[in-house]
């Protein structure tokens, strides 16, 4: 089994986010976890998550308790004794709590579409005595596969989605939001392209290893977090088709064999793509955070649409560290966040020009500060692989006093 890495010292850590007693939004969970051996902390690390109903047009999910495997080896549940898989089994149906906000998760296809997707997720997970289906790795791109959309999304707080918060409910609707994409899409990917925002490098990089760690870049948070497994495999050969794109435009790109899956790439996959069976590269950001050069690299990358890659930027779309939680940056967050949907559903010619002067928004570097602003910058990714196609908000919520969004490209 591949051993997680848990980055930082312990004044790293101390300078980067209080420990758990100082900590308002890491809530130890003393009687769940009290007297767990390690590998149970991931097995009780839930006891049961709702996906509130959540209507788009004629289109709905149901409310429902995600259900894992009994055996998987990553479960978060446990095995089907267990107190927390049998809190799931019990029928109930709960409302969006905590804050208010807009889902908006368009259905494609019909309803049995979306029952497909769900099920798949819990029938088709690799558990202990079922061998992981490595077909998706292997798969070659077909003539004809439907274009993937391309889609920035907000990651998060640390391992937000996997933990008790103060005030409890704060993330549900962007859970449910991340736990939708998946039914959204023309079909399963054949692999993943996802560009987070905490890997950064010189010069472009991609991940080559074929079964990548889990970084635990994320500090201060209960124990049972650093315990999360995502084993999604690598995929060289896209790897390898990526650095050929990006090289074809004259963009340099390096291979990265050691480098593994941070928390901007596994804390949205457990949720968008739990069965952790399609191939996952990862792109760094270049550390220049260049908005144009990485439009660039996203234009590049727009064949992979084709060839059944689905492309995610994952960051945020307001990340002012000091900001979050107060109120006075909520109007702030509004301004800047009109602006960034009127750009990102602009004619393309038109967002580009936009996305490339970005910080000449309203409020812009009061929402991204200088130098800290690389969570916007997997949106030019993104945006850039749209090409021609059309950007339209998908998401967005009041968090921690300030407005989130996430947008999709077709």
């Amino acid at each position: 089994m591949r051993k997680p890495r848990i980055l930082g010292s312990a004044r790293r850590r101390q300078a980067w986010c209080p420990g758990r007693e100082s900590n308002p939004y890491a809530l130890r969970r003393a009687a769940d976890f009290k007297s767990a051996a390690s590998t149970d902390f991931a097995t009780r690390a839930h006891v049961g998550i709702i996906v509130p109903e959540v209507h788009q047009g004629e289109h709905s999910v149901q409310a429902r308790r995600t259900s894992w495997p009994a055996k998987s080896p990553y479960s978060p549940l446990g095995g089907p004794d267990s107190p927390a898989r049998r809190a799931t089994e019990a029928p109930q149906s709960e409302r969006l709590g905590g804050c208010t906000g807009t889902i908006i998760l368009p259905i494609l296809g019909r309803a049995s579409d979306a029952a497909r997707f769900h099920d798949n997720a819990n029938t088709n997970m690799p558990t202990a005595t079922t061998p992981r289906n490595d077909a998706l790795a292997q798969a070659e791109p077909k003539a004809g596969e439907p274009r993937m959309p391309t889609f920035f999304i907000p990651h998060g707080g640390g391992p937000c989605f996997f933990m008790e918060w103060n005030p409890p409910g704060i993330w549900d609707g962007m859970e449910t939001f991340l736990r939708g994409i998946a039914t959204t899409l023309p079909q399963q990917p054949r692999a993943i392209l996802m560009v987070s925002a905490h890997w950064q490098t010189t010069e472009l990089s991609v991940t080559t290893a074929e079964a990548p760690d889990l970084l635990f870049d994320y500090h201060g948070f209960p124990k049972h977090t650093y315990e999360l497994r995502y084993p999604a495999p690598g995929d060289p050969a896209l790897a390898a088709r990526v650095q050929s794109l990006l090289g074809k435009a004259g963009l340099v790109c390096h291979s990265d064999s050691a480098q593994g899956f941070d928390h901007g790439m596994f804390i949205p996959m457990l949720l968008m793509f739990p069965e952790a069976e399609i191939p996952v590269v990862q792109l760094s950001l270049r550390d220049d955070l260049d908005p144009a050069a990485h439009l660039e690299a996203g234009r590049a990358l727009e064949p992979l649409r084709d060839e059944g890659v689905l492309i995610v930027g994952s960051g945020m779309s307001f990340h002012n560290m000091r900001a979050y939680g107060d109120a006075r940056f909520g109007p702030v967050s509004d301004e800047f966040d009109a602006w960034l949907t009127q750009t990102c559903e602009a004619e393309p010619p038109q967002r580009t020009h936009k996305l490339a002067r970005w910080d000449q928004a309203p409020r812009a570097r009061l929402c991204h500060p200088l130098r800290a602003d690389e969570h916007l910058l997997p949106l030019m990714v993104a945006a850039g692989a749209a090409s021609s196609g059309l950007g339209r908000r998908v998401y967005s919520q009041r968090v921690m006093a300030t407005t989130l969004s996430a947008f999709r490209f077709d």
